[in-house]
């Protein structure tokens, strides 16, 4: 199952699921090759690697859209050209959380549940971080997390680049659940009704920077690396400084 924002490039997405495939660590290199057309040598690559098989649940690509958000863009500008998206006018029916059966939007806790019982080891979470680590400002998406931890799924955390952790991790020791949002306000509703009242929300959130930012947490590599790529470069400053300050006295 792949976590991810939906206002990331989907070229970027593709990449953070290739590189996972790949055994990659990061997707950058492989947005590169995507960008500048070498689908084939990827294709390659994951025959060789054995993995062209792999499947990947992608909520965007595995859900009806057409029985729910499809009928209003919500306000949701293009990218590029900058207005709004057209909306679908097709006869589907659709179904929000006020018709909790019917809906698709309101069951990922047990669609994880559901496949982790199908495919016991063989199902894990992919957590596709975009450059601009917006998926963090998602409630979907941090509940998501929260949910894969708690039934013990193994997680993938793909990042873009060590530059873009250094840029962004610092906002995730604030992150609350509550301040996140949602594209529809009932949706948040609904994911903090389900986490509790304010003490259970309260767990919730130290639960989330745990799994993130903890000893173990999903991005403790990650931070140990950054740590020690940032005591290098104190060290070699200090040995510059020193080095110069050495010329200074022989001058």
């Amino acid at each position: 199952m792949v976590t991810h924002h939906w206002a990331n490039r989907f070229r970027d997405l593709v990449a953070a699921v290739v590189a996972d495939a790949l055994h990659l660590s990061r997707w950058d290199s492989v947005a590169e090759q995507l960008g500048s057309g070498e689908v084939e040598s990827l294709r390659h690559k994951l025959s060789e690697s054995g993995t062209e098989s792999l499947q990947y649940w992608i909520c965007a690509l595995c859900i009806n859209q057409h029985a729910s958000i499809c009928g209003n863009s919500m306000g949701v500008r293009d990218t590029v050209t900058g207005d709004v998206l057209p909306f679908c006018d097709c006869s589907t029916p659709k179904y929000f959380n006020d018709h909790p059966v019917e809906c698709e939007l309101n069951k990922f806790d047990l669609m994880m549940e559901h496949l982790h019982r199908q495919y016991a080891q063989d199902f894990l979470q992919v957590v596709a971080i975009d450059q601009d680590f917006h998926l963090f400002s998602r409630a979907w998406c941090v509940a998501e997390l929260v949910e894969a931890h708690n039934s013990h799924l193994d997680q993938h955390v793909m990042l873009h680049s060590p530059k873009v952790l250094e840029e962004n991790s610092g906002r995730l020791s604030h992150l609350k659940v509550e301040d996140c949002s949602a594209s529809r306000a009932e949706d948040k509703e609904a994911i903090l009704s389900k986490i509790g009242g304010a003490d259970d929300v309260a767990k919730f959130n130290d639960r989330l920077h745990q799994l993130l930012l903890g000893s173990k947490g999903l991005l403790a590599g990650w931070l140990d690396g950054q740590k020690m790529l940032q005591e290098v470069g104190a060290i070699a400053a200090r040995a510059r400084s020193r080095s110069e300050a050495s010329r200074e006295i022989e001058v």
